[in-house]
């Protein structure tokens, strides 16, 4: 036992004295819904090629954050971090303390709008997750959502590259047919003109719209994505 003046400030600075030794590369959650599904898909896909952390739970808050820091280890090239909100400037905030290479936003819903006021201000505030990233850093966007031109040019003010996701034809990495049959989803999707094909026992469409990110952090990564349809699979069957 270690007596401190204050226990979550103790913690903040073994998070970081562990943090600042980490070369892991960093990828960022936000979204109104999918944040804890997209960050369970995407591990499970990434440690299959390299040891992989991902915050436990839905370690979505600064407390969860400093204890994830506390947690990663020199070992894990890739670290996944869920960032919620309930708050103006927290998603803001949050980022800049883990500074990722690659940003997710899975969607903007009216989660917490009686926080925040209105839809247009939770998508300003999901942007935000792109605070603490350099300028090199990816975003990945949700081209459906009635706020993508917001969100891209967020992006394109801090000088991101971005990778859009979705059912609309304009997106890099699209859904583009969904047929049922034998209890089954079967799932077709485009990555940047090219097409692979999966399916899923799950009947709820609204999850397989979160395998769309994860594909398009796997096509950043020059991973065979035919082998990460099949994990993302495995992961839920």
């Amino acid at each position: 036992l270690i007596l401190v003046q204050d226990t979550y400030i103790a913690l903040s600075k073994i998070g970081e004295y562990n943090f600042k030794n980490i070369k892991s590369l960093k990828i960022a959650i936000t979204g109104s819904v999918g944040k804890t599904t997209t960050k369970d898909y995407l591990k499970n896909v990434l440690s299959y090629y390299a040891p992989t952390f991902a915050a436990p739970e839905s370690f979505n808050n600064e407390l969860g954050i400093a204890l994830s820091k506390a947690q990663i280890s020199k070992m894990d090239k890739y670290a996944i971090f869920e960032i919620g909100m309930n708050m103006k400037n927290e998603i803001s905030n949050l980022s800049k303390l883990i500074n990722p290479d690659i940003a997710i936003i899975t969607n903007i819903g009216e989660a917490h709008i009686g926080n925040l006021g209105s839809k247009k201000n939770i998508a300003i505030e999901k942007s935000s997750i792109i605070d603490g990233m350099s300028n090199n850093g990816i975003v990945l966007l949700p081209r459906d959502s009635d706020y993508f031109g917001l969100l891209q040019n967020n992006a394109l003010a801090k000088n991101l590259k971005s990778i859009t996701f979705g059912y609309s034809d304009k997106s890099d990495i699209q859904i583009s047919k969904i047929t049922r049959g034998m209890g089954r989803v079967f799932i077709q999707f485009r990555v940047f003109g090219e097409v692979f094909e999966t399916y899923s026992d799950m009947q709820n469409i609204s999850i397989i719209n979160n395998y769309l990110p994860v594909l398009g952090v796997a096509h950043i990564l020059n991973y065979d994505l035919n082998e990460a349809l099949k994990n993302i699979v495995k992961s839920i069957t």
